[in-house]
């Protein structure tokens, strides 16, 4: 009988999520396809030639630059906040600043893209600021997303802000979740705010943070709108990630079976940070 009532939903499952994933396995294992002739099957062909590819490895690199310091500002900022909205706010005006801080969470990527794509003009709003300021003096001013050496922090930049909130909010679950006794048994003690960071917080936090660190790598590893809507992988290829090598291959290059190939990888690499994490955070629960 319990296997009948999730029945419906395994077969939802399998309909959405595991054909398609058979067949992108199954196309990356042809040539010619959609051709007039019929594909043409080349085994793991498209794969060497994906490995062979200079452009695979700089990007699998700029992907690994791009999550990684995305992970960072998404924590930083977004666990920040939450330590804030609940040490040294209340009522009504935790609720307003909740309400404020979450706003970059209900704008859709393209919006946020073209936001920041018309904020860091050379005459946007930013290099205006930065005039005003007399931080930057020079004629003309930087364009963030044309220059090679900042295209990637202004990318990484424009995901950290479009993406912290979601953090904010499970690390405000996260918080809530704490008994207050334990803070209160802390504060009898003598133990100072980092001492209780330290020693109640974050023990209690692990496997949040590892489940944050986890939907957030998810997420922002398979990132295709940002990218491609703010620099498209250029200048060059400094952001050229995964996603947009994916969509070149196929859109641009018609290489069905190596875009295949590396969305693939793609699959592949994200289960590999999704197995590590969740193994972590297992031991974590275990202890």
């Amino acid at each position: 009988m319990p296997y009948a009532f999730v029945a419906p939903a395994i077969l939802v499952m399998a309909v959405l999520m595991v054909f398609p994933m058979g067949r992108m396995f199954h196309m990356s294992l042809f040539q010619d396809l959609f051709a007039r002739v019929g594909e043409r099957f080349v085994g793991f062909e498209n794969y060497a030639d994906l490995f062979q590819k200079e452009l695979f490895w700089i990007a699998l690199m700029n992907s690994i630059i791009f999550v990684g310091a995305s992970l960072i500002i998404h924590q930083i900022v977004g666990g920040g906040l939450a330590l804030l909205l609940t040490s040294r706010m209340r009522g009504s005006l935790r609720t307003f600043f909740r309400a404020i801080f979450i706003t970059p969470w209900l704008i859709i990527p393209a919006v946020v893209a073209i936001t920041w794509v018309l904020l860091l003009d050379h005459r946007g709003g930013f290099n205006s600021m930065l005039r005003t300021l007399g931080i930057v003096e020079c004629c003309p001013p930087p364009e963030w997303f044309g220059d090679f050496k900042l295209a990637m922090p202004a990318l990484i930049a424009t995901n950290g802000w479009g993406g912290y909130p979601l953090t904010m909010i499970m690390w405000l679950a996260g918080l809530q979740s704490i008994p207050k006794d334990h803070y209160e048994a802390a504060s009898v003690d003598g133990a100072g705010r980092w001492r209780r960071f330290r020693h109640i917080t974050l023990p209690a936090m692990g496997p949040t943070i590892l489940t944050i660190l986890l939907l957030d790598t998810i997420y922002t590893f398979r990132n295709w709108d940002l990218p491609f809507l703010t620099t498209g992988g250029g200048p060059g290829d400094t952001t050229m990630v995964l996603p947009l090598l994916t969509y070149r291959e196929a859109f641009i290059g018609f290489n069905f079976g190596i875009s295949a190939a590396s969305a693939v990888m793609i699959l592949l690499i994200t289960a590999f940070f999704v197995f590590w994490f969740l193994r972590i955070r297992g031991r974590l629960l275990e202890g």
